[in-house]
């Protein structure tokens, strides 16, 4: 309740706080309450953002970790191949001698049934 200037009121303050203010006073308390208001607004704004970013970044590890098993899977699996393809480079080279000297052996053996006869 307002109490207009120059009016007198007596109250019974056992149970109540009365506070006397001006209107200048009022207004910057109405002021203060409304910026008060805004800050909390924005602070529950900033909370969401925190928790959203909170579950992005869990997403976010989750995800890391499977593609790092990939990753190291796929590691693995490329030093396999890669062995195996020195063998089988080894093999090649093996196999290319093998086709040399056999090649030479036929050759070798044609001229030497050619001397014999």
């Amino acid at each position: 309740n307002y109490i207009l200037p120059e009016k007198s009121v007596t109250l019974n303050t056992e149970n109540d706080t009365i506070w006397v203010l001006k209107d200048s006073q009022i207004k910057k308390l109405v002021k203060a309450n409304r910026e008060l208001e805004v800050c909390n607004e924005q602070l529950d704004l900033q909370k969401r953002k925190m928790a959203l970013y909170e579950k992005r970044e869990i997403e976010t590890d989750t995800l890391s970790a499977f593609l790092k098993k990939d990753r190291d899977f796929y590691k693995a699996n490329w030093g396999k191949c890669s062995k195996d393809v020195e063998i089988l480079g080894k093999k090649y080279k093996q196999q290319r001698l093998y086709t040399k000297l056999s090649l030479g052996g036929i050759a070798v053996a044609f001229i030497v049934g050619l001397l014999i006869r």
